[in-house]
Order: C-alpha cells, then sequence, then structure tokens
C-alpha cells in the first residue's frame, strides 16, 4: 500500500501540471478569438473590425504560465 500511494503521488502531481497548462492554453485560444464581423441589411452594412491582436513571446508558455521550480540553497 505505501508502494502504491508513493508511485501515485507524482502521477497526481503530473495531472494537475497539464491540467492548469490545458486551462493555459484554452484561455490563450479565447484571447486570439477574432471577433469581426459585417453584415448588410436593406442597404445598411453594419460592421466591426476586431483590431486586437494579442499573443504570447515566441518560445514562451501559453498565457505566461510557468510550471517550473528554481532550485535554490539551502
Amino acid at each position: 500500500m505505501t508502494i502504491l500511494l508513493l508511485g501515485l503521488l507524482p502521477g497526481v502531481v503530473t495531472l494537475r501540471d497539464q491540467i492548469v497548462q490545458e486551462f493555459g492554453d484554452m484561455a490563450v485560444a479565447i484571447e486570439s478569438l477574432d471577433q469581426t464581423y459585417s453584415y448588410s441589411f436593406n442597404g445598411v452594412t453594419s460592421e466591426y473590425i476586431d483590431s486586437s491582436s494579442l499573443s504570447d513571446p515566441e518560445g514562451s508558455a501559453p498565457a505566461g504560465l510557468d510550471l517550473t521550480i528554481s532550485a535554490t540553497s539551502e
């Protein structure tokens, strides 16, 4: 039972980290949706152009998430 619990702990931690990463990926996807629209009705045109361009820097974690823990001296 002890070995099972000790083996389960890293798995649960990894699962937590992956779920948090997926939430970050989903936030980036929602953030980058283009809400531009245009339609005409009886000669009247209505449009909205979404000019915001949100993106993460190249090579960084999505939504600024960093799941690494840096080593410190004790």
